[in-house]
């Protein structure tokens, strides 16, 4: 499975996701371990300057710059460019080849911006009910509902806050231009994902096929794989990884006293511990886990993140009807520590 690094696509990326940056650390999805917050330390207080820079902007960031869970709108306006072989070379240039994009086309990337892979087919399904099927909250829902309904004038105001946003960002850009040269020329993806317990939480085995690696600054704080076999043809799948994020899975891989309490600080939470088991049986759906416990798919989709960010929830790889496995190593480190400390 090659990966292929390419710099210019990697910047053009990470300007493209932006509004993460403007959500606050309470909203992040991540608890972060003492170890994790020693190895993050001056990139959380470099994350924090740029939130309270874009916070005056932040309501039309929330109206124009859509943001899913692994890319935004604009993000995924531009993988469908560079599939239609329109290779932007700056952020710029993909500023204009948008704003050139037709109703149609616009229409298609908000389709692959909100549709995910297990909706089945959804051609000739009402917008609005496609929306209702997805784990997102209901202001979330509106709000992409709202920007669909006049896309070329809404895209205007898209590049518009997303030049404002750059122009902010630069500085913090340039600053970590060096570090991430550098940790491009040093990461082995493959070794990482093979030493790192996290390898099982994506299924990077299904395919030989090539993956687009993306280098992105520290404070984005993220490895995510980024999968639209079924949308795009030729750029297709995507693996992002932060500068440091190496050391961040690579501090999970021994059970001590801070991974210890991390895990049990998550599975404390009744209802999160029902997610997980709920999660890892046949033919499970949000919506018919948010029903049965009496939350919403947003909630469902809340506590799913955070038990994948703790590794306690893993992909299952081998069993088409089950989507994830509980990552039983962990527990059982877990249950024999119990065991040890209390002579059980």
């Amino acid at each position: 499975m090659p990966f292929i690094y390419n710099q210019k696509r990697s910047e053009i990326f990470e300007l493209t996701m932006l509004p993460v940056l403007s959500y606050s650390m309470k909203e992040w999805e991540w608890d972060f371990t003492q170890k994790e917050l020693s190895l993050l330390a001056k990139d959380l207080d470099t994350l924090e300057e740029i939130y309270q820079l874009f916070l005056p902007f932040q309501a039309k960031i929330r109206e124009y710059h859509l943001m899913g869970a692994g890319a935004s709108f604009l993000t995924v306006c531009y993988f469908y460019l560079i599939n239609q072989d329109k290779e932007p070379s700056d952020i710029e240039e993909l500023h204009e080849l948008v704003l050139a994009m037709t109703e149609k086309e616009l229409e298609v990337c908000l389709h692959h911006f909100v549709e995910e892979d297990n909706l089945g087919d959804t051609s000739g399904m009402d917008f609005w009910k496609i929306l209702n099927e997805l784990s997102l909250k209901p202001e979330d829902k509106w709000q992409i509902f709202s920007f669909s309904h006049n896309l070329k004038e809404n895209i205007k105001k898209t590049v518009e806050i997303s030049r404002v946003l750059i122009d902010l960002y630069q500085p913090y850009f340039e600053k970590a231009r060096s570090e991430r040269e550098s940790f491009a020329q040093t990461i082995k993806p493959e070794q990482l994902l093979e030493e790192a317990k996290f390898l099982q939480l994506e299924n990077f085995s299904i395919s030989s096929e090539d993956f687009e690696l993306y280098i992105i600054s520290p404070w984005m704080i993220r490895l995510s794989l980024i999968s639209y076999v079924k949308k795009f043809g030729k750029y297709r799948k995507f693996l992002i990884l932060s500068c440091k994020i190496d050391e961040v899975l690579l501090s999970h891989n021994e059970l001590d006293e801070d991974n210890f309490s991390a895990v049990l600080k998550i599975l404390s939470d009744l209802s999160r511990y029902k997610v997980l088991v709920a999660l890892t049986q046949p033919h499970a759906k949000s919506k018919d886990i948010a029903e049965s416990l009496g939350i919403t798919s947003a909630a469902v989709s809340f506590h799913r993140q955070k038990l994948q960010n703790a590794q306690l929830l893993l992909f299952n790889s081998d069993e088409k009807n089950v989507k994830y496995d509980p990552n039983r190593e962990l527990i059982q480190a877990v249950i024999d520590k119990l065991k040890e400390d209390f002579d059980l």
